[in-house]
């Protein structure tokens, strides 16, 4: 009853993944795509769908490495040889083409990515005469409207071009310079870059040299204003009242006092009173109040 029961989580997880992963797939969503075929692989390691997905996966987002690890025998013949190509291993990739799986070659006598695979790896050779007969040999047999005779044709070209290069150029451009006036070119460009080096290096002595003038020390405020701003007083530390010149300020305090005095006594009271007598007001009128507080007290 249980087996049965997980067997039917499993099915359905493996539905929703695989649902999952076309929806991605639609998407260009390779990245997570990938994540999609582990977790799948996690509930079935043998689930030859997922490993086949995993792997162009990998040859998709440029993980060739990881990618010629994960081929299998049971997988196309191709894509060791091109992780191998894609990694900058023409030779390699030359011995796969050619001494790959023989069943597999007999069944596909005719396999135009093995042979684009092979042209390719002997142009990064350098045989470009070869590789031009493969690539001739391929857009003999295909169609005229195929959209790949432009590519082939563009690699035929260039294999003309380099092979062009090499054969006859650059060995007409080499007969034209004997072993002597290779030695004498050679002779006399070496001493002039010596001799160049060493009067570069020599100091003169025709001109005196110029010694750098002493950096003056970098100040947080321009020369300007430190100069024009004044230093602060010695005694702003007092009271505005006891510092020397203030005599106009204890004037008018004296003054201020005095008003308040001639204040106090023309509304009829004795300011001495009123500071001992909590219960009258500034204008002689009785606080009733305050007054049956101090009664209380008492």
């Amino acid at each position: 009853m249980f087996s049965t029961k997980a067997a039917k989580s499993t099915a359905t997880k493996r539905t929703a993944l695989y649902r999952t992963l076309h929806d991605q797939l639609v998407g260009s969503a390779t990245t997570s795509a990938l994540k999609t075929c582990d977790k799948l692989l996690r509930l079935d390691p043998h689930d030859e769908l997922a490993r086949l997905t995993r792997l162009q996966l990998l040859i998709t987002l440029e993980r060739f490495t990881q990618a010629a690890t994960a081929i299998e025998p049971t997988h196309p013949a191709t894509y060791r040889p091109y992780c191998c190509y894609k990694l900058a291993r023409p030779n390699e990739t030359i011995a796969l083409v050619d001494d790959g799986d023989r069943e597999r070659r007999r069944e596909l006598p005719e396999d135009r990515t093995a042979i684009i695979l092979r042209a390719q790896a002997l142009y990064r050779l350098e045989r470009f005469e070869e590789a031009k007969d493969l690539f001739d040999q391929l857009i003999a047999s295909a169609d005229e409207d195929s959209p790949e005779v432009p590519d082939l044709q563009a690699n035929a070209d260039a294999c003309s071009q380099h092979f062009a290069f090499v054969s006859t150029i650059v060995p007409n451009a080499l007969s034209k310079f004997t072993a002597a006036r290779l030695d004498q070119l050679e002779n006399s460009l070496v001493p002039h870059l010596f001799h160049h080096k060493a009067n570069c290096n020599r100091p003169s002595t025709s001109q005196p040299v110029v010694q750098a003038a002493p950096k003056k020390p970098r100040h947080r405020r321009p020369e300007h204003l430190a100069a024009a701003s004044t230093p602060p007083a010695e005694d702003r530390w007092l009271p505005k009242r006891e510092r020397a010149g203030s005599e106009h300020v204890r004037k008018r305090e004296i003054k201020r006092g005095k008003i308040k005095e001639r204040l106090a006594m023309q509304d009829g009271a004795n300011p001495m009173v009123l500071a001992f007598e909590p219960g009258k007001a500034a204008g002689g009128k009785v606080d009733t109040k305050k007054r049956k507080k101090v009664k209380g007290r008492k």
